[in-house]
């Protein structure tokens, strides 16, 4: 499959198969992007933001790790605004944090970003309706998963943005049709025909990225944006943007759709 690109940073885009049909439900274009790792601007910062001007979605979901340190929140938050004020302009954005992240990321951000935070909210446009859900994953047992979905509507589709892909294994009962996810840089190194070296999580190596089937939940892995220590760099992992179209069973039967054949693709589009 031939990589497109803008600069060093790829576009990915998945259609998402909802398990159950949903009255009147007509597709949504979710884009993702995780682990920015701010710390400084460089060029896969303005490639990204570019791209993200270009591309057709209906949402952005941001899945954590805005910053490199909690202590120097100022310096990310400060390239986390830079980043999305163009963004929030012409889409709604919302957002969840990552272990990385102080909370004042959330805090102190003056634009119009919603923060789920152990909470959901009914993400409605272009006549298509998710409950949309988020945890907070920036230090341990900060999050709530019960708290996060207790206001869903069981008759609508369900996002769920949890930072830490093993965030699939125990999710509570109760229909969750995709979690987004990053933390795992998609191994960051991955070498040929072996792939992921390290997940960085408690999954199996094949899901540190792309669209995975867990029980009756979609899970997607972000490879992100950014890196972190031990080692700042990627080998056949480049950065990504993913936008993910969620489409009813109705238009998409699910005797012509398995786990294993869902549609993926990579593309671009002129800047």
């Amino acid at each position: 499959m031939p990589v497109a690109k803008d600069g060093p940073v790829i576009v990915r885009e998945h259609d998402v198969v909802m398990a159950q049909a949903v009255e009147g439900f007509r597709g949504l274009r979710i884009a993702q992007i995780s682990d920015m790792h701010f710390s400084r601007w460089n060029r896969v910062y303005e490639c990204a933001q570019r791209l993200l001007l270009s591309l057709e979605f209906d949402v952005l979901c941001v899945t954590g790790d805005f910053g490199d340190y909690r202590h120097l929140w100022q310096r990310s938050l400060e390239l986390s605004e830079r980043f999305l004020r163009p963004i929030v302009d012409r889409k709604p954005v919302y957002a969840s944090l990552g272990n990385h992240d102080s909370p004042n990321i959330a805090e102190k951000m003056s634009l119009p970003v919603r923060w789920l935070r152990n909470s959901g909210v009914v993400v409605e446009t272009g006549g298509a309706k998710v409950f949309l859900a988020g945890i907070d994953q920036n230090e341990s047992r900060a999050d709530d998963l019960d708290a996060a979905l207790i206001e869903g509507v069981s008759s609508l589709p369900t996002v769920l943005m949890a930072h830490y892909p093993s965030t699939v294994f125990r999710l509570p009962d109760g229909p969750v049709d995709l979690v987004l996810s990053g933390h795992t840089h998609g191994g960051q190194i991955r070498l040929p025909v072996f792939g992921c070296i390290w997940p960085n999580d408690a999954i199996p190596r094949r899901m540190a990225q792309g669209l995975h089937r867990v029980g009756q939940t979609w899970l997607h892995v972000s490879s992100g944006l950014g890196t972190s220590l031990p080692l700042r760099a990627r080998f056949l992992c480049p950065p990504e943007i993913s936008v993910l179209r969620l489409v009813s069973v109705a238009d998409h039967p699910i005797d012509r759709v398995s786990a294993a054949a869902v549609e993926s693709r990579q593309i671009s589009l002129p800047v």
